[in-house]
């Protein structure tokens, strides 16, 4: 194991803000968010843009899906435009305006979508535009290999909302059936808004659990006594 004292590149310095600064903590949000997401090889912090995501699974009850082999563009793109912190709750809320993702991989489903049937599976991407994202998490505190204290994120929920428009390309529907895929395929162009809706929940919690790993790895060479003061 990598201790922090043997990594050679330098962490960069962030301002401090006192706890009630809420401009403030904007900045220190916008800027711990675009350090994190970039990455740095040499502290050992992967880039999330692209963010991989080996397997994400959505099963919705009437409709269920599975992506494998997934790569996500775009979150270098969001900007925090809000962020509220509870240090005595240990809560953290913030929204992000992202202006474009693109996804793809491997894909499987199965059910009814819209009341339409769906079923297949193959290559598939996707092209969303403007979506606004927020998050409520929870934080932790804990020690750090510098035994200083140092904050976490654990447990979020995520709500979302594309405002620009959809792309999705789903080959092999139907084995290829034109019958079959046509009125699909028009329904999700028509309906790009309710169709993200239903299918977007267990995306967006795969791809920002792997973003959040990568922030608590930022997190980490961060003691709070450098970025919040009491």
């Amino acid at each position: 194991m990598t201790c922090l004292r043997d990594l050679k590149a330098p962490i960069p310095s962030l301002s401090p803000c006192k706890k009630e600064d809420n401009v403030c903590l904007l900045k220190l949000s916008k800027a711990i968010y675009a350090l994190a997401v970039v990455g740095n090889p040499e502290l050992q912090i992967e880039s999330s843009d692209p963010l991989q995501r080996d397997e994400i699974i959505g099963n919705l009850g009437v409709i269920n899906y599975k992506l494998f082999n997934n790569t996500c563009l775009g979150y270098k793109r969001c900007e925090v435009l809000n962020s509220k912190y509870n240090f005595e709750k240990s809560h953290v809320e913030f929204e992000l305006r992202c202006p474009e993702f693109y996804m793809d991989g491997l894909y499987e489903i199965d059910g009814t979508l819209l009341g339409v049937p769906i079923q297949g599976k193959g290559p598939y991407w996707i092209r969303c535009k403007d979506y606004l994202v927020n998050v409520d998490a929870e934080t932790s505190r804990v020690v750090g290999e510098d035994n200083k204290m140092h904050l976490a994120i654990k447990n979020f929920k995520v709500k979302a909302d594309l405002r620009g428009g959809m792309d999705l390309q789903l080959d092999n529907l139907f084995n290829g059936n034109k019958q079959l895929v046509d009125p699909v395929n028009n329904l999700i162009k028509q309906n790009w808004s309710p169709v993200a809706k239903i299918l977007q929940e267990p995306t967006f919690n795969g791809n920002l659990k792997t973003l959040f790993k990568n922030f608590n790895k930022y997190l980490k060479l961060i003691p709070i006594e450098n970025i919040i003061l009491d």
